[in-house]
């Protein structure tokens, strides 16, 4: 199942970012790039019962995020696909 950002904001130079849950997933990992085509980096694994998080940023610089969930099946992460990239500069 595909994970979707319900929610991008920014304010005070933090960015905001809220999901649905995804049923069944063990979780969710957060990724965050410069570029839009450039190399994401894994900056969070959540827990299912994590909706949203927030995170300081660089004011002016505009960041790309994707998502995805995961569950834990013997011990191995299986993904679902990527969420659509969103995009924010923050302020």
């Amino acid at each position: 199942v595909k994970a979707k950002v319900t929610s991008i904001t920014s304010k005070n130079g933090k960015v905001y970012l809220e999901w649905k849950k995804v049923a069944n997933s063990s979780g969710y990992k957060i990724y965050m790039s410069t570029s839009e085509n450039g190399n994401y980096e894994r900056i969070r694994t959540f827990s299912d019962n994590v909706t949203s998080y927030s995170k300081s940023l660089e004011k002016g610089k505009t960041y790309y995020f994707k998502m995805r969930a995961f569950k834990t099946v013997n011990g191995e992460d299986v993904f679902g696909a990527y969420s659509d990239v969103v995009k924010i500069t923050i302020k």
